[in-house]
């Protein structure tokens, strides 16, 4: 729950109605990342003038209870606090998780960088409260990019340089002038994604990934186990609809951060992303991750490793046989209806190429 102060030394004062714009646009992001599974509520106190000091206020044990005692507020554990004097507010700040202070529990998310203009707030504002309510809420570090040079990953990480901040495409990055949803790896700790939404993969294949960013009952990240100097880790692969491309992370804290991802396309200027009619070659892993379609339904990719050829894709061969025929059929109806085992690369069973697989599909193959 924020609380809105001012100080002494304002010269620009921030209007209520940025406050509110801020925190409506970030509950508003926060529904749509957790899929509909987080709902935020604010209240807005303040302003309130208190002596300029020095220091992180907001993290400071001290200084809650006189802002509280001078705006009249008790019973909340969650605070904002928004300051526009930057000198005092430390640029931003959270508390990783939840801090006990003089036996009372409460999160603090501060303190919030404010500019110079109403306009920098906007913008600036819901990227902030964004990042650092992961600290509070989750409990999550910074998202980082793994510079391994001129390659995507080396089996010593310790030899590349993990950049805090640089994962560009999570919140728990720094920038300021959009806002991202959260990588895979910060949404399976944060809870949003179900056993059906996650598959490990081991074998050669087809796969389809639904896009990240909306709810769904499909799978939405694979899991790759690799092997590097610190153990056995997983390679996180999502598809983000909004960029049309596939990304890479792996969890590990590594300076300030616990995600960090990899350029997955060195020869390309993009942002690090495999896109549609590339392929990713793991240099430790030696599988390769060809993308074959990317648009607003989702993502096909073909994963192949060492010593398994990929089988021939044949739309609607949902059983893997090599032909399609009434099998097919009933195969994709014992799967949808009886629970029996589905097919390892479910874009096989969408039939009639619709995007879905439903029972039109046995129907297509039936006529």
């Amino acid at each position: 729950f924020p609380l809105y102060t001012k100080w002494y030394k304002d010269t620009d004062p921030i209007l209520r109605e940025d406050i509110d714009f801020v925190l409506e646009e970030t509950a508003r992001f926060y529904k749509e990342a957790s899929y509909g599974q987080i709902e935020l509520k604010f209240d807005v106190f303040g302003p309130v003038n208190l002596p300029a000091r020095s220091g992180c206020l907001g993290l400071d044990p001290k200084f809650g209870p006189d802002v509280w005692k001078a705006a009249g507020v008790s019973g909340y554990s969650r605070f904002v606090y928004v300051y526009n004097d930057m000198k005092v507010s430390c640029l931003s700040r959270g508390t990783i998780g939840r801090e006990v202070w003089r036996s009372s529990a409460f999160i603090v998310s501060s303190n919030l960088r404010w500019g110079s203009s109403a306009e920098h707030r906007k913008r600036s504002g819901i990227s902030v409260i964004a990042h650092e309510l992961g600290h509070n809420l989750g409990g999550l570090w910074h998202a980082n990019f793994l510079d391994c040079g001129d390659t995507s990953i080396k089996y010593n990480t310790l030899d590349c340089f993990s950049i805090e901040y640089w994962d560009v495409y999570d919140p728990m990055d720094n920038r300021l002038s959009s806002l991202f949803d959260f990588n895979s790896p910060h949404k399976e700790t944060l809870g949003w994604l179900s056993t059906n939404n996650i598959k490990e993969v081991a074998f050669s294949g087809i796969y389809k990934l639904d896009p990240l960013e909306f709810p769904s009952s499909g799978i939405q990240v694979l899991k790759i186990p690799i092997s590097l100097n610190h153990g056995k880790d997983w390679y996180y692969i999502e598809y983000r609809e909004n960029i049309k491309g596939i990304l890479f992370h792996f969890k590990g804290f590594r300076d300030g951060g616990d995600t960090q991802l990899i350029d997955a396309d060195l020869s390309s200027s993009a942002w690090w992303a495999v896109y549609l009619g590339t392929t990713y070659i793991d240099p430790v892993g030696k599988f390769s991750i060809t993308t074959l379609k990317a648009d607003s339904t989702g993502a096909v990719i073909a994963i192949e490793f060492p010593g398994q050829p990929l089988k021939e894709f044949i739309r609607g061969d949902a059983d893997e046989s090599g032909v399609v025929d009434i099998s097919d059929a009933i195969f994709i109806l014992h799967w949808l209806f009886l629970g029996e085992q589905g097919p390892e690369c479910e874009d096989r069973a969408d039939a009639n190429d619709d995007g879905q697989v439903d029972i039109s599909d046995p129907v297509s193959i039936l006529l």
